[in-house]
């Protein structure tokens, strides 16, 4: 209950309206529905027709841009990823014993690098 309401009241006097001046009967009323008119409707067809290929160029060149992921579909096989050829002291201690043996005869041999 909100500070300034008197529910006895409410009770006994259905049309009581409150101190500031609201009435209840309002908050329970639906709402009316805002219909886009015609005019917008109109407005909004036109700018999508006269627009369109202008979104089409640009989702052309965001598929450019950004990578895909590849599925696993039946038979096509998903690409590998690049290579590594950093490591730090962290990845190296995290490893498990025989990868990061792996690692430091990679660095050692000048393959790969090793970064502090």
């Amino acid at each position: 209950m909100g500070r300034g309401r008197m529910p006895q009241l409410e009770m006994v006097f259905p049309g009581f309206r409150e101190p500031g001046g609201r009435d209840r009967a309002a908050d329970i009323r639906p709402k009316p529905t805002r219909k886009i008119s015609d005019a917008r409707r109109a407005y909004l067809r036109r700018y999508y027709q006269e627009h369109k290929q202008q979104a089409r160029e640009y989702q052309r060149r965001y598929n450019l841009l950004h990578k895909k992921k590849v599925r696993m579909d039946g038979g096509t096989q998903a690409l590998r990823e690049d290579v590594r050829t950093t490591f730090n002291a962290s990845d190296i201690m995290r490893a498990p014993t025989e990868k990061s043996i792996r690692i430091l005869q990679l660095i050692l041999r000048g393959e790969r690098y090793f970064t502090m």
